[in-house]
């Protein structure tokens, strides 16, 4: 709620990491230690893809 509209995570390894070219096995993933720039705090993620058919 505080990132500005126009932010592009697709850069960001909480965003990517779900991906099917990074993430084959469409299994949970733990992002690195990265510093929410939008809220200023330090934080890791645990990443589950989510698929609808085949996307």
């Amino acid at each position: 709620m505080e990132a500005p509209p126009d932010i592009d995570n697709s850069q960001q390894e909480y965003f990517y990491i779900a991906d099917p070219q990074h993430n084959p096995g469409r299994s949970l993933k733990w992002t690195g230690v990265y510093l929410d720039s939008s809220v200023k705090l330090w934080m890791v993620s645990a990443i589950v893809p989510v698929d609808q058919g085949d996307r």
